[in-house]
Parts: structure tokens; C-alpha cells; sequence
């Protein structure tokens, strides 16, 4: 995870929720990749570009909350977010859980996933206000 902070720390997309929505998408061939049972190098592989997708989606979107949110509201925006993020993460286990006692493959959970987070994903991105949001750029400083 720090290699990933480090590799963004010079990094400022004019568009960080598009780019945030496009990393997370990172996710989804590491976890079709397991379910087609491919080498477990090239599994490790897809698993540590998911991982950096999903730090930097983090790194993305809280730094647009900050930017974007205004201060005496951040901490009450801050919980919700984090609250709506974790609310069904149980019911995805127990979902996971009776699929699998179910008889169901892992390879058919795993597809299954692929799509659950490649959906909300795509679907954020058919709206105007995600993919055009635009990070506040820094001032130049005056030329001489």
C-alpha cells in the first residue's frame, strides 16, 4: 500500500471520480481471472494492480470529499459515506456463505462478485456529475 501512495503522490487527474470509478474497475479481472483458475502468478499479478486500484479509487475520493464538501460539513458526510459503504457488506457474506453451501462453484460466486462491483461502478458512471467533477486546480504563480 505505500508503494501505491507513493507512485500517486505526484499524481492530480482534472477528473479524480472518473479516474477514482476507473481504478476500482481493477477489481474485476483479478477476480474473474481466480475464477478461471489461471496460473497463480498471473493471479498475484492482477491482485496487487486491484489492490493499487482500490487504494488510489481511496486516496481519489476522500480527497475530492475534502475538496468538494464544505468543512462544517465534512465529518457528518465523512460518516455516512462510511457507514453507507460497510451497511451491506454482512449481507454480501451471508449471501457468499449460502451460495457456497448451496453447492455453488467458487468460480460461479467469484463471476457473481465480478459483477456486483462492476455494476454500481458503470452505473456511476453513466451520470454527468461523476464523470465531469473536476479537481480544483492550483494557482500558478505569476510569471516574472
Amino acid at each position: 500500500m505505500l508503494g501505491d501512495l507513493v507512485l500517486l503522490a505526484g499524481y492530480r487527474p482534472r477528473r479524480p471520480l472518473l479516474v477514482a470509478r476507473l481504478a476500482e474497475l481493477l477489481l474485476v479481472p483479478a477476480l474473474i481471472l481466480i475464477a478461471l483458475g489461471v496460473p497463480a502468478p498471473v493471479q498475484a499479478v492482477a491482485i496487487a494492480l486491484a489492490g493499487a486500484g482500490m487504494t488510489a479509487a481511496d486516496s481519489l475520493w476522500i480527497t475530492t470529499m475534502q475538496q468538494h464538501v464544505p468543512e462544517d460539513a465534512l465529518s457528518k458526510v465523512s460518516s455516512y459515506d462510511w457507514l453507507s459503504s460497510q451497511a451491506l457488506r454482512p449481507i454480501g457474506y451471508a449471501l457468499g456463505a449460502a451460495a457456497a453451501a448451496d453447492g455453488a462453484t467458487a468460480a460461479a460466486v467469484l463471476a457473481v462478485m465480478a459483477a456486483v462491483v462492476a455494476l454500481p461502478r458503470l452505473v456511476s458512471l453513466a451520470y454527468p456529475s461523476v464523470r465531469e467533477l473536476r479537481a480544483p486546480q492550483p494557482e500558478q504563480a505569476p510569471a516574472n
